[in-house]
């Protein structure tokens, strides 16, 4: 393993921490770390639902960044990277009414 791969695998590894730490943290508290709701005037209306996407969305990143399986669990992994993405895009507008 040359020094790239191993700045690549602590980079991955630290975001990929990042990520699951944040929607574990929203699924639990309703908290949503505050950087880059200001300058992008992102507004999370449900911050469960960012949470749990977050948390796909790492597991996702995860797999593809580290491809612990192989080719076939690759498409699994960019298929959660790709749902987290649409799952947070959905928790930026109102949910259903009851």
């Amino acid at each position: 393993m040359n020094t790239v791969d191993m700045v690549v695998d602590v980079l991955g590894a630290v975001l990929v921490a990042l990520l699951v730490v944040s929607g574990v943290a929203a699924i639990a508290s309703g908290w949503i770390l505050p950087i880059g709701r200001q300058r992008y005037r992102v507004r999370i209306l449900r911050p469960r639902l960012w949470g749990c996407a977050t948390l796909v969305f790492g597991i996702g990143a995860a797999v593809m960044i580290f491809r612990p399986f192989g080719f076939p669990y690759d498409l699994v992994g960019l298929a959660m990277f790709l749902s987290g993405l649409a799952l947070r895009t959905r928790s930026e507008r109102p949910g259903p009414t009851a």
